[in-house]
């Protein structure tokens, strides 16, 4: 039993937190600004983005934006997929978010074309559309809820180290008291 429990408390000990976390992205451009808030976890400065919330342009909301993926893959390609990256510092981007999954709708994009820094930031809603250079001075990436999530995993460890805790203190012998004289 001890050993067992010696294992369960080895596989807990070093678990990691997944760093998952909500970002408001603002992106200021010569016609407007563009406001969202982005689901993801961040490693180091660079957040893997799964979900975009309440995106607005000019204040104006965008629909929907159900697909995220890199602009890599959409602008050079002509292809959906990959994951959408953006850095708190706006040195890294390659992220596109639009209402369907061949982004021909409402949508909008930050990325590099050729490998270098960002330079293009392109935003259309209802048929009107932004295209220009990439401003890092008007752009800010701002983390909402600072806390670390377990992992669903290291939960269900901690559990069974706790599990076995229990039994093994129940399955400890009871030493007979000592007589005093």
């Amino acid at each position: 039993m001890a050993t067992a429990l010696a294992g369960a408390i080895a596989l807990v000990a070093p678990a990691k937190q997944a760093d998952a976390a909500l970002f408001q992205l603002t992106i200021g451009t010569s016609s407007g600004d563009l406001v969202a808030v982005l689901d993801g976890s961040i490693a180091g400065n660079v957040v893997s983005v799964t979900t975009v919330q309440s995106a607005s342009f000019n204040g104006n909301p965008f629909p929907a934006l159900g697909f995220v993926g890199t602009f890599t893959d959409l602008v050079l390609n002509g292809t959906t997929g990959g994951v959408g990256l953006v850095s708190t510092d706006g040195l890294t981007m390659d992220f596109t978010a639009c209402d369907t999954a061949i982004c021909a709708g409402n949508a909008f994009s930050i990325g590099t074309i050729s490998g270098g820094s960002v330079v293009e930031v392109i935003v259309a809603l209802d048929g009107d559309s932004v295209f220009e250079e990439f401003n890092v001075q008007a752009y800010t990436l701002e983390r909402l809820n600072p806390t670390a999530v377990p992992e669903p995993g290291t939960l269900a460890l901690f559990g069974i180290a706790g599990l076995a805790l229990v039994a093994a203190s129940r399955r400890r012998p009871q030493l007979p008291a000592l007589a005093t004289a």
